[in-house]
């Protein structure tokens, strides 16, 4: 019984001492990326990808102002349900484009 009671205590006094040789590092990704090469080209790469996705929801944006735009200025020069069935239209168009540009955010 002694025996087992030493091989007991020396097991938990090596266990205290490994959890006490532990050391804890912590890697600043942030700052590997803005100072290494490799780091500046990915985020160089990412930025420009991203100006590509914005200018094109920008023309899509501008497109759906102007059919909207137009779609008002016929208003009166249409019939009602020619009227409502391109509301519809452009409000269909206009989920799908906030879907996408949820979907790409």
């Amino acid at each position: 019984m002694k025996k087992l009671s030493l091989v007991f205590v020396f097991l938990l006094v090596q266990i205290i001492f490994v959890h006490a040789n532990s050391n804890i590092s912590f890697i600043d990704i942030d700052k590997i990326l803005s100072d290494s090469k490799p780091g500046q080209s990915i985020l160089k790469q990412l930025n420009v990808e991203n100006n590509v996705i914005l200018k094109d929801f920008e023309k899509e944006e501008k497109k759906l102002k102007d059919n909207e735009k137009k779609l008002i200025s016929q208003k009166k020069l249409i019939s009602t349900e020619d009227f409502d069935s391109k509301l519809k239209k452009l409000r269909l168009e206009i989920n799908q484009y906030n879907e996408r540009k949820k979907k790409k955010n």
